[in-house]
């Protein structure tokens, strides 16, 4: 989970950094939180959750935290004091600057994929010839797309109200 946004833009500033990367992938994401105040202090201490036990998370309205033996679900008001300072100052949901942008967007086993680019499309191309990956067109989860639309303009306000 990065702590700040980057931008491909002209200007010179990024290009030393950019400049080895052939394609960028991002994710779709609200906010993002600290490690030390989720991760330690919240799931490890006041949860008594064995980090290593810990098998997969996700945000489906809530948190689930999926350990070896048990699904915990945790409203997201009892998080929100961990989400990174940053998050409240960027307004772009699901990568628009990337040339793939990756999201869950409540599919259950599948990530919802937006090729923005031709260096995204070839790059995508590629893996899903190689059987590297396995596709399926969006019709009957319409939901999903929708559900991209509200929470982008939902991100895309934040800094105006």
């Amino acid at each position: 989970m990065s702590d700040s946004c980057a931008s491909k833009g002209s200007d010179g500033r990024f290009e030393k950094y950019a400049a080895p990367l052939k394609v960028l992938i991002g994710l779709m994401c609200s906010e993002s939180f600290t490690y030390e105040g989720l991760m330690k202090e919240y799931i490890s201490d006041k949860l008594g959750i064995n980090l290593q036990d810990i098998v997969k998370m996700n945000i489906k309205g809530k948190m689930l935290i999926t350990t070896k033996s048990e699904v915990k679900a945790i409203p997201l008001a009892e998080v929100k004091q961990y989400v990174r300072r940053s998050c409240g100052f960027c307004q772009d949901f699901s990568s628009e600057l990337a040339d793939i942008s990756a999201g869950g967007l409540g599919l259950e086993s599948w990530t919802f994929i937006i090729i923005r680019t031709k260096e995204g499309e070839e790059f995508f191309s590629v893996a899903e010839k190689s059987g590297a990956l396995e596709v399926k067109p969006l019709e009957g989860n319409e939901s999903a797309l929708n559900l991209l639309v509200k929470l982008s303009a939902k991100k895309h306000k934040q800094l105006s109200n």
